[in-house]
Formats: C-alpha cells, sequence, structure tokens
C-alpha cells in the first residue's frame, strides 16, 4: 500500500501537524479572545499602529493605578500581538525540530538494535 494511503501513516501525519500548529491556535486564541476580555477588566487605553495588509498591531497600555493592582495581567496586555504571534511561531518551529530529532533518534536506535540482532 503506497505511504499516501496507509491508514497509520496519514493519522500520523495529521496528528503531527496538529501538535505543530498547536501554539498557533493558542495565539490567535489568546490574541483575538483573551487579551481583549482581559482588557476590560482594567483601566487600560488600547494602542494600534499600522494598517497593513494583514492588520494592525495591537496592545493596551494600562494606567498606573491598573499596573499597581494588576503587574501581571498589565504586563500581558502591554505586549504586542505581534511579539506574541512571532514567540508562538517559533515555538512551532522548535516542536517541528523535537519531533524530528525524536523521530531520528528512534530509527537510529531500531537500527542498532536490528543490527545487533542480526548478528548475533
Amino acid at each position: 500500500m503506497p505511504a499516501d494511503q496507509d491508514p497509520v501513516i496519514r493519522r500520523r501525519a495529521r496528528r503531527d501537524t496538529a501538535i505543530i500548529l498547536s501554539p498557533l491556535a493558542i495565539g490567535v486564541l489568546l490574541n483575538a479572545i483573551v487579551r481583549p476580555w482581559l482588557a476590560t477588566f482594567i483601566d487600560a487605553e488600547e494602542i494600534r499602529r499600522g494598517a497593513a495588509v494583514r492588520g494592525s498591531d495591537h496592545w493596551w497600555e494600562p494606567t498606573p493605578h491598573a499596573v499597581a493592582e494588576h503587574p501581571v495581567i498589565s504586563w500581558f496586555l502591554s505586549v504586542s500581538d505581534g511579539a506574541i504571534a512571532g514567540v508562538l511561531l517559533a515555538s512551532c518551529g522548535l516542536i517541528a525540530i523535537v519531533m524530528w530529532l525524536r523521530g531520528r533518534s528512534a530509527r537510529r536506535r531500531s537500527e542498532r538494535l536490528l543490527t545487533a540482532t542480526q548478528t548475533s
């Protein structure tokens, strides 16, 4: 059976793709839903920069009173959407490299075991 029709290989490819792309899905949820929702709880001004085809980059500038009350939320909202997306895109690459290295080491290990059992 060709590799593109083997259900096990197709299932593994779908699983690996989902694992690699999951940080991007998390980033979309953070930037589109969670951060605007958090901004409604503290006193912060929304800042938008740029008018690119893909949209503008935005973040929130909290008031000093909001920073004193909610330092972690204030920091999280003051980071731009582009920075969050960049970090999560880099994590996708890191996950792909780690998965490739693990697969490569597993193949080498199985080849060594196969060679050791054949020579014994």
